[in-house]
């Protein structure tokens, strides 16, 4: 299965849009950097094109649809989409093993949809850019997009947090930075957007 349209501005809008390489996370040791729409492996000074951000988030994006695909079989278009975006935000190892793909499975879509809130914390503490992002995925996966765009700027959240898997899943913590807040659909320059959640010994890659 494949995004459809707006789940791609659903995700580009949550990741922001930068044609130079940023230190991803900011301050991190290993001196990593992204670029595009939160693609890794970028060099320090790495430049790129609007149409070279576009073709990494086709490749990368094509990762996460393998993912769902195979994580949750059965799925309408807009459930597609709201969990393609959690998977892109969580990790391939989160998604599969999260609650919202079990409960998905089970034909409990109301539960799926309300478990999605349960991906809302960051250095063990609520943070409000994942609750705006989750409330948005899951209006989306219920109801579809009727509604969740804004025509209001993003702002981006707070510096460098460590993410913090919910207590559904095995409790871990690895560096990420920070999401950028409500405003879907927008693309703009915001090297601090792109964020990663990885599973106990699974190391997420863009």
């Amino acid at each position: 299965m494949r995004l459809t349209d707006n789940g791609r501005r659903l995700i580009q809008g949550f990741e922001g849009l930068s044609l130079k390489a940023y230190p991803d996370p900011p301050g991190d040791p290993q001196n990593r950097h992204s670029i595009g729409y939160g693609h890794s492996g970028a060099k320090p000074g790495d430049v790129i094109t609007r149409a070279d951000a576009d073709r990494l988030f086709d490749a990368d994006i094509a990762k996460y649809e393998t993912a769902v695909s195979y994580a949750t079989p059965s799925a309408t278009p807009q459930q597609f989409d709201s969990m393609v975006s959690l998977a892109y935000n969580v990790g391939t190892k989160g998604f599969a093993d999260s609650t919202v793909a079990r409960l998905h499975n089970a034909g409990d879509f109301a539960g799926a949809a309300d478990a999605f809130r349960m991906w809302n914390k960051a250095g063990g503490a609520v943070h409000s850019g994942l609750v705006a992002r989750r409330e948005k995925e899951r209006a989306v996966y219920l109801n579809g997009y009727p509604g969740v765009y804004s025509t209001q700027p993003m702002t981006p959240s707070s510096p460098p947090i460590e993410w913090s898997v919910p207590s559904a899943a095995a409790p871990s913590k690895v560096p990420a930075a920070a999401l950028a807040l409500a405003g879907l659909g927008l693309v703009f320059f915001c090297p601090s957007c792109s964020a990663r959640l990885a599973a106990v010994g699974v190391e997420v890659e863009r």
